[in-house]
């Protein structure tokens, strides 16, 4: 092979005899097509790559956990194909009743859609035969049992993308909390305009923060974790009502 387009040098050749299952193997011209794209897209400098073998594991810190303890997951994001891949990016998608209390990444960036229940990872590029590992700290806040998706993306062209879903998604039983004390959650003025917000409650256990104009709708505003917590605000991240309420709460 010589060069691709993009760079000096002779004009680029590809001579391969590609030879990948016997001719009546069912996935035989598959398996063909491929590699021809790959070629095809190698000659023409395409940054894109379609065998790039991604994978993703998961496990987690406990298949039974209690409500309102946290508990993590591990997801591990591999590939082992022929070249690095591009525009990768991992969608893990929790149950509605687990707070989410963070996340962790090697590579890339992570952003929480609290509307869909999911961490999404963006890696990017991952190095060829490479694995990244990310993390995501969650607490059940009700007794049941689970199940934790995850699912990884390469991008295939700017508007096209493959994935692939974890093969055994997680598994987990919830049991019914413990009897706990309502945590006490105070609000404090610094100055005109700050405020700091703070929580006190039992170690190790998860709490979800709600706020509300009305006393009547209530929507999340975080999720912390016992036994105390603290934030301070300037300005308040406050709305246009002219009361602002909250409150804590914990298993259900």
């Amino acid at each position: 092979m010589y060069p691709p387009m993009n760079s000096p040098g002779p004009t680029p050749v590809v001579v391969q005899d590609f030879r990948v299952l016997p001719p009546d193997a069912p996935g035989s011209t598959n398996e063909l097509m491929g590699l021809f794209k790959n070629a095809v897209c190698w000659l023409t400098g395409c940054l894109y790559c379609q065998d790039a073998g991604l994978d993703v594991r998961a496990s987690q810190t406990n298949d039974v956990a209690r409500a309102g303890q946290p508990m993590s997951y591990t997801l591990v994001a591999s590939c082992n194909g022929e070249c690095p891949p591009l525009g990768v990016r991992l969608t893990n998608s929790l149950p509605a009743s687990f707070l989410f209390l963070g996340a962790t990444n090697e590579a890339g960036s992570w952003v929480y859609d609290a509307e869909q229940h999911q961490v999404v990872f963006f890696i990017g590029l991952m190095p060829q035969d490479g694995a990244v590992d990310l993390g995501v700290t969650v607490a059940p806040m009700q007794a049941g049992t689970f199940t934790n998706q995850a699912v990884i993306r390469l991008a295939l062209s700017p508007t096209e993308e493959k994935l692939w879903p974890l093969d055994s998604p997680l598994v987990t039983t919830v049991l019914a909390g413990t009897n706990t004390a309502p945590a006490r959650l105070s609000l404090r003025l610094l100055s005109p305009a700050a405020l700091e917000l703070s929580l006190m409650g039992e170690a190790g256990q998860a709490y979800g923060i709600e706020s509300s104009p009305d006393l009547v709708h209530w929507e999340s505003f975080t999720n912390v974790l016992g036994p105390s917590w603290t934030e301070d605000f300037a300005p308040w991240p406050g709305t246009n009502a002219p009361d602002q309420f909250y409150r804590a709460w914990t298993p259900r």
